[in-house]
C-alpha cells in the first residue's frame, strides 16, 4: 500500500514569495537526490511537501537528515470526508493503542469543509473509545496522539512525527570549504550545512597513508557528513613535509601560528579549485580563548577568503551534544598541538620565519599532490 510522507519546513515559510519558491525548489532537489532509486512522487502545498511512496519508513529515515526539513510524518492519505477519516483513524488506532493506554486526537484543517476540527476530534475519539476498550482520552499527556491534517479534498492521518534537521536547504547560501580533523569539532561543517551552505570537506594529511587510523577517522566523518548533504568527495592535502619543517625550525608557540597560517594558505588553494567562497574551521570558544582573540588576525590575515568559525561561541558539552544527535564521532577535541598563547604574536617575526622556510613554495608544491577521494 502506498503511503504519504508529510514534509514540513520552518524558516522557508518566513521568506518572501520569490525567495520561498526558490528555496522550496532547492529543498525538493535535495529530496530527489537523497531518495535516489526509491520510487516516489512529490506534491507541494504552501508549507508542506507531500511524498507518495511505498517505502515510507526508509524515506522518512533518509529525509530526517536533510537540512531545511523541520519534521516528517508517515501518513495515510484519504478523502476529506468524515467517514473516510474515521476508517483510517480506526486502523491506525488498532495498531498503536491497547487497553490501559491514553490517547488524543488532534485535527488541523486548511480549506472549506462540512465539518469543524472539533467535530473530527469528537467523532474519531468516540470511535476509538468504542473500538479499543480500556483506553481513555487525555488531552494533556497522552500515550499516543493520532493526528489528522485536512487539506482541501485530501486528509492525512498519522500517529508519529519525526524531528528533522531544520535550518535552510543546502545550496541556498553559497559554498564553503570545511577543514576536518576527525574530532568532535567537525560539527562545524554540519552547522554550515544546516545554514544552507554547500560544504566541501578538506583534510590535512600528516601521515601520507590513507590507511592510517587518523585518516580513516576523517574519512568516516566525511562520509557521515555526506548523508546530510556535504560533498561526497574528500580533499586530502599532503601536509607531512610542511609540518615536519615547521616543527624542526620553530618553537612550540611560533609553530602553532605558522602551521595554522599554512593550513589556511593550502585551504585557499583548494577553495579556488572548488569555487568555495569561504573557509570553515572547527575552532571553538575554548580554543579561541587559548589563542587570544587579538591573535586571530595574525592567522586569518594570510587568507583572502572569509574564515568562518561556527563553533566560536560553543563549549565542549554543546559540541558533543550536536555530534551525538547527528552520529559524528566525538573523539578528543581538535588541535592538540595548540600551545597556550598569553601574548600578542609578532606578525613581522612570523613573516620573516615564513620567508626563511619558503612556505609558499612548499605549499604550492604540495598542492600538486592533493587527492580527491570518494567517501559516499
Amino acid at each position: 500500500m502506498s503511503s504519504t510522507v508529510i514534509v514540513r519546513y520552518g524558516e522557508l515559510a518566513l521568506k518572501s514569495e520569490p525567495v520561498r519558491r526558490r528555496f522550496e525548489r532547492t529543498l525538493i532537489e535535495s529530496i530527489e537526490n537523497a531518495l535516489g532509486d526509491i520510487r516516489h512522487s512529490i506534491r507541494t502545498e504552501r508549507g508542506r511537501i507531500f511524498i507518495d511512496t511505498s517505502s515510507a519508513a526508509r524515506t522518512t529515515k533518509i529525509l530526517s537528515r536533510i537540512p531545511g526539513i523541520t519534521s516528517l510524518s508517515p501518513a495515510v492519505r484519504t478523502n476529506a470526508s468524515l467517514d473516510a477519516i474515521k476508517i483510517q483513524a480506526a486502523k491506525i488506532a488498532k495498531k498503536v493503542l491497547s487497553p490501559g493506554m491514553t490517547f488524543a486526537i488532534r485535527t488541523s484543517r486548511a480549506g472549506e469543509h462540512a465539518f469543524s476540527s472539533r467535530e473530527v476530534n469528537v467523532e474519531v475519539g468516540s470511535l476509538v473509545l468504542s473500538l479499543i476498550k480500556g483506553t481513555k482520552v487525555d488531552l494533556s499527556h497522552p500515550d499516543v496522539e493520532i493526528s489528522i491534517e485536512v487539506r482541501g479534498n485530501d486528509a492525512y492521518v498519522f500517529s508519529s512525527t519525526i524531528r528533522g534537521v531544520g535550518g535552510l536547504p543546502v545550496g541556498t547560501q553559497g559554498k564553503v570549504l570545511a577543514i576536518l580533523s576527525g574530532s568532535m569539532n567537525d560539527a562545524a561543517a554540519f552547522l554550515m550545512l544546516k545554514r544552507g551552505c554547500k560544504v566541501t570537506p578538506l583534510f590535512f594529511d600528516t601521515t601520507n597513508r590513507l590507511s592510517h587510523p587518523a585518516t580513516k577517522r576523517v574519512i568516516l566523518q566525511a562520509k557521515r557528513l555526506s548523508l546530510f548533504g556535504a560533498d561526497d568527495h574528500l580533499w586530502v592535502f599532503p601536509f607531512r613535509k610542511i609540518l615536519g619543517l615547521i616543527q624542526e625550525k620553530t618553537d612550540e608557540k611560533t609553530s602553532f601560528f605558522i602551521r595554522r597560517r599554512c593550513e589556511l594558505r593550502a585551504a585557499e588553494i583548494v577553495a579556488r579549485k572548488t569555487a568555495a567562497e569561504a573557509i570553515v574551521t572547527g575552532d571553538d570558544a575554548e580554543l579561541i580563548e587559548g589563542i587570544m582573540l587579538t591573535n586571530l588576525n595574525a592567522i586569518d590575515g594570510v587568507c583572502k577568503l572569509a574564515v568562518l568559525r561556527p563553533l566560536s561561541c560553543m563549549e565542549e558539552d554543546e559540541i558533543k551534544e550536536i555530534c551525538e544527535k547527528i552520529g559524528l564521532k566525538h573523539a578528543n577535541r581538535a588541535l592538540p598541538h595548540q600551545a597556550k598563547i598569553d601574548v600578542a604574536i609578532n606578525i613581522e617575526e612570523l613573516l620573516k620565519l615564513e620567508k626563511i622556510l619558503n612556505v609558499e613554495k612548499i605549499i604550492d608544491d604540495a598542492s600538486k599532490k592533493t587527492k580527491r577521494i570518494k567517501v559516499g
